[in-house]
């Protein structure tokens, strides 16, 4: 019970905060703190003047400290907050500073809105202020196909994957999962500055997404048979590209949602440096509309449901 008061907590304060972003600028000093720390590593721990081994060890081990002090932080903050009514409000509200339900889908439903006004390029700059990323050449076709791709990866990233390590591991988990997203995003993904000194995280980064990226894949293949999409061609290219190593982990929800509404999504390729984009589902339907994207909000809130009473369930037992 004292489980399912944390989450009910943490979901009703996604709600209430709605952007991670937002509110996170009225904790602003902590996150200035937090790159003043990045800063003092990479200048002492990541010199020019370092061989590549060097860079990797001590990347090693300066990720491996800040896993074990986070730990044993969160234990402690578990032993003396979780079990009691007012301790357990407590974590479940730090708990939803970390999620991101709420936000991702608002997000992809103002862009559904810009398109029924006619406003392709409005659209265009909300996928902008998204994805950071230049989306001036794009048609509608391919804003619906890249904003449906981004509402599953966020799903499976801001969601799913803290869900299920506050499920596995409690609250180590969840801040610890959320630590190696963390800085992977803000620094070792910036350049090959932190190729080297990073790759021990990257490492790390993709067992923490190995179980939440298929668990993801399943939700949206059960939402798509509630909801009498493709469910089948779903099952097909998950099976299929799930093999591709430029996927990774965080390419399953896009197979899974690319075979259900049987479109094609282009990805990203990080694995090049020629901006390459890696197809899925070539044989899918390459000219969408912006309806598709009703379906696709429609797959994310069965998806965060079906979630849900799995966890409350597996919670109860």
């Amino acid at each position: 019970m004292d489980f399912i008061v944390v989450l009910f907590t943490a979901i009703i304060g996604d709600l209430i905060w709605g952007s991670k972003k937002d509110f996170s600028k009225k904790l602003n000093y902590p996150n200035i703190l937090f790159r003043r720390l990045i800063g003092f590593i990479d200048q002492e721990f990541n010199r020019d003047e370092f061989s590549d081994n060097i860079k990797v060890f001590n990347g090693t081990i300066i990720t491996l400290m800040a896993i074990i002090t986070i730990w044993f932080v969160s234990i402690i903050l578990e032993k003396i907050l979780f079990g009691n009514l007012v301790g357990n409000i407590f974590i479940g509200f730090l708990i939803s500073l970390f999620l991101n339900i709420k936000s991702p889908f608002f997000e992809i439903k103002a862009l559904y809105n810009n398109f029924m006004d006619d406003e392709i390029d409005q659209a265009k700059e909300s996928l902008e202020n998204i994805l950071s990323v230049d989306c001036v050449e794009l048609n509608e076709s391919e804003i619906t196909a890249l904003a449906i791709d981004t509402l599953f990866k966020k799903l499976m990233l801001q969601f799913v994957c803290p869900i299920f390590w506050l499920f596995i591991m409690g609250l180590p988990g969840l801040l610890i999962s959320n630590f190696i997203f963390y800085i992977n995003k803000q620094t070792f993904h910036e350049g090959p500055k932190y190729q080297f000194f990073g790759k021990f995280i990257s490492y790390l980064e993709n067992i923490i997404y190995f179980f939440p990226s298929r668990l993801t894949s399943l939700l949206i293949i059960s939402s798509s048979i509630i909801l009498r999409e493709d469910w089948k061609k779903a099952i097909i290219i998950t099976r299929e590209y799930s093999k591709e190593r430029y996927l990774l982990n965080s390419g399953w929800a896009s197979a899974s949602i690319a075979g259900a509404l049987n479109i094609i999504i282009n990805i990203y390729d990080t694995n090049t440096e020629n901006d390459d984009f890696f197809v899925v589902n070539k044989d899918g339907s390459e000219k969408i509309n912006f309806d598709y994207i009703i379906k696709g909000l429609w797959i994310y809130i069965v998806s965060i449901s079906l979630f849900l009473v799995g966890i409350f369930f597996g919670s109860i037992l």
